[in-house]
């Protein structure tokens, strides 16, 4: 959730704005009795490379305990492909991630879309001085963004059709 909430350019107070993607992600905070604005005030971002359409991710930079950590939220079949890492909910250790995870990992991405949610998977990496911040691919991904992720969490959106849509697919 704390991933969820710093890595997110919407607000709910003092007037919701923002996508309705993340404007649902941070109800789903408050939901827990979390307060999203406490954690965007105790990690301020370094960097901030914003979500577009052609990238499907948004990432931050934050000094956390004395690191430097990027976090990156965005389409899960994007992120995932760059993680090789997941964060262990019984252990709190980083596991790697083998073919058979992955492929449970999928299912449950398939699944989520199957049943007409949005699915979306959060990652994190420790940056370190070697890291390139600069280099970005044709679609604006940053080569930072695209390797050595750890996979924190996939998790499905319910998608709702604009008033609009119906129409203009007919």
């Amino acid at each position: 959730m704390q991933s969820c909430a710093i890595n997110c350019s919407a607000d709910l107070r003092p007037d919701e704005k923002g996508s309705k993607t993340e404007v649902a992600v941070l109800r789903m905070i408050e939901k827990f009795n979390e307060k999203y604005e406490d954690w965007r005030e105790e990690f301020q971002p370094e960097l901030f490379f914003p979500f577009s359409s052609a990238r499907k991710r948004m990432s931050i930079v934050i000094n956390s305990e004395g690191k430097r950590v990027m976090l990156v939220k965005g389409a899960s079949e994007m992120v995932l492909a760059s993680c090789n890492k997941f964060l262990s909910k019984n252990t709190g250790q980083e596991r790697p991630i083998d073919e058979e995870l992955l492929a449970t990992m999928k299912a449950a991405i398939k699944s989520m879309a199957d049943n007409a949610l949005r699915t979306i998977v959060l990652a994190y990496k420790v940056i370190n001085d070697k890291d390139d911040m600069v280099t970005k691919d044709h679609l604006g991904v940053f080569d930072v963004e695209t390797k050595g992720l750890t996979c924190l969490a996939i998790f499905g959106i319910k998608d709702i059709l604009r008033a609009e849509v119906p129409d203009a697919v007919k």
